[in-house]
């Protein structure tokens, strides 16, 4: 699957039920970016900046391995959820020094770490067959079925207790088509305040992992 707009809104929307599907072992990233006090502003501000760059180097990359993502905001705190095919693709992309997050996480690990302005956190889940499941009902493609295959759901279906027991079943298959690239001012809208309402906004990538 192409990376580009791997998690549109804008894509159409499946009728029905449809549920993610994957074979392989995944890794989940999730992040946030949270402004503590209004004179981190220009702080985080700065981090925005640095999140659209590290989205465009990965839509330029597929071959890293980043699946699909989402970022959304809730008043001052920024949240990203990230599929990658692995834990090792994900690591080695956090690692790798050449790429455009590296210097802006030491730089905020040397001038920032006391500051309680502005705060960073993470969190790494690893998913292997048959310990997770992914469910849509009216959506375009979303989460993890925005990167991988997603199967229409039979009504017999039955629980999640019983879908989570047994692989999931090799049914007529939906790919979201690509669409474009970058979050679309997915962080822009800062009011005058320095903090606009609730709102959520595409992503591709995260901030950086330690």
């Amino acid at each position: 699957m192409s990376p580009r707009k791997r998690n549109s809104s804008s894509q159409a929307v499946r009728t029905g039920r449809w549920m993610a599907t994957r074979d392989e072992p995944f890794a989940v990233f999730v992040f946030g970016m949270r402004l503590n006090r209004l004179r981190g502003l220009p702080r985080f501000v700065w981090g925005l900046r640095v999140l659209r760059g590290v989205l465009r180097d990965l839509d330029a990359h597929p071959e890293r391995g980043f699946l699909a993502g989402r970022v959304y905001r809730a008043g001052r705190t920024l949240v990203a959820v990230q599929y990658w095919e692995s834990f090792d693709a994900l690591d080695a992309w956090a690692r790798d020094h050449r790429l455009p997050h590296r210097k802006p996480w030491q730089r905020y690990l040397r001038e920032a770490l006391g500051d309680e302005a502005m705060g960073l956190w993470h969190e790494t889940y690893l998913a292997s067959p048959g310990s997770w499941e992914g469910v849509y009902a009216n959506m375009p493609p979303w989460g993890l079925a925005a990167g991988v295959e997603a199967v229409e759901m039979q009504a017999t279906k039955g629980s999640a207790r019983q879908r989570l027991r047994e692989p999931h079943p090799p049914a007529a298959t939906f790919r979201s088509r690509p669409h474009g690239s970058g979050i679309r001012a997915a962080m822009a809208a800062l009011s005058s305040s320095g903090i606009s309402s609730e709102r959520q906004s595409e992503s591709r990538v995260a901030w950086a992992r330690g």
